[in-house]
């Protein structure tokens, strides 16, 4: 596993990060009265480091959450962190996904096409 950086991720570090995103994961499926069955087996690196959404390079940090900061998403938000649901976006995308209705995305998406 690499970071943006081209910077290998240890073992030792993806293991942290993925206790980091479980524990955050349980905390918001509580607060929500969402499942959350996931186990850190269940966190997947994405493909070559990137966002799957946004595709952006991922990036490690430590203390501090920045746009590339590696996140758990539920990719149908109307289920809860359950295995095959979940995946590892950015930061920015996943409270960008959280903001935007599908109408607004759509809208806004026009507005880049269009200038």
């Amino acid at each position: 596993l690499r970071d943006n950086n081209d910077t290998p991720i240890t073992p030792e570090e993806w293991l942290m990060m993925k206790r980091g995103l479980l524990y955050t994961a349980r905390k918001r499926a509580s607060r929500k009265g969402l499942a959350c069955t996931i186990n850190a087996d269940d966190i997947k690196w994405p493909k070559d480091g990137v966002c799957p959404i946004l595709g952006e390079p991922l990036k490690k940090h430590r203390g501090k959450m920045e746009r590339n900061t590696p996140s758990l998403d539920r990719k149908d938000s109307t289920k809860g962190y359950v295995p095959g649901n979940v995946y590892v976006v950015s930061w920015w995308s996943n409270y960008l996904k959280e903001q935007l209705s599908l109408e607004q995305a759509e809208r806004m998406v026009e507005y880049i096409k269009n200038g």
